[in-house]
């Protein structure tokens, strides 16, 4: 079954931030899709039941030399 989370993230500070943080998640386990509002600072992640959002955090926060934060926005559906 898939679900979707809203990820609030701070720290994008251009279009660019946004492509790379969708690349990144993207590539995550489970992940179906990624999409990241520069204006808004989100990004909505459609996933299925192989993916874990705390690793998703993880990875947005672990992308190397970047100081990106993300935290859920809402709960799982």
């Amino acid at each position: 079954m898939n679900t979707k989370i809203v990820l609030g993230i701070k720290g994008m500070t251009c279009g660019s931030c946004a492509y790379l943080i969708e690349d990144i998640l993207k590539e995550q386990k489970g992940v179906l899709n990624a999409e990241v509002d520069f204006v808004k600072q989100t990004c909505e992640v459609e996933m299925n039941e192989e993916a874990n959002p705390e690793h998703l955090i993880k990875a947005v926060h672990d992308v190397p030399g970047e100081e990106f934060q993300a935290q859920i926005l809402n709960p799982e559906v």
